[in-house]
């Protein structure tokens, strides 16, 4: 009898606009129309990032457009029973997030993002049924 193969929804969020503003008024950076393009184009990154890093440590996956709230959302397929177990643990618990630490190997999630993009930019992996 052939094994099914376990899945769930991921969600991919970022700060949203309000807390970036926030934190670059708070280390007084100049807010203006080419901040918000380098900050867009890092997230577009991060989100690439992210998946990557999903599909290492947890199985292949199909984005699915972003929700309301802006997340990046979709379906993750799990690469082994352990995959799956750390994902139900991360639902349980809480989700993973750069800002608290327990997301880790942020350096993946910000490969090739701005220095503000880095510094303003929160990252937060959450799995769904």
């Amino acid at each position: 009898m052939k094994e099914e193969i376990k899945s769930s929804g991921f969600a991919i969020s970022t700060s949203d606009e309000y807390l970036i503003e926030e934190n670059a008024k708070e280390n007084s950076i100049k807010i203006d129309d080419k901040f918000w393009e380098k900050i867009s184009e890092d997230i577009q990154v991060i989100e690439k990032n992210a998946i990557e890093w999903l599909e290492k440590h947890f199985g292949e996956l199909r984005t699915e457009g972003h929700s309301l709230d802006g997340a990046l959302i979709g379906t993750i397929w799990f690469k082994d029973d352990e995959a799956y177990e750390k994902a139900l643990e991360i639902m349980e618990d809480e989700s993973l997030r750069t800002g608290s630490g327990t997301l880790y190997d942020d350096n993946i999630i910000y490969k090739d993002v701005s220095e503000y993009g880095c510094r303003l930019i929160d990252v937060e992996i959450n799995f769904f049924d």
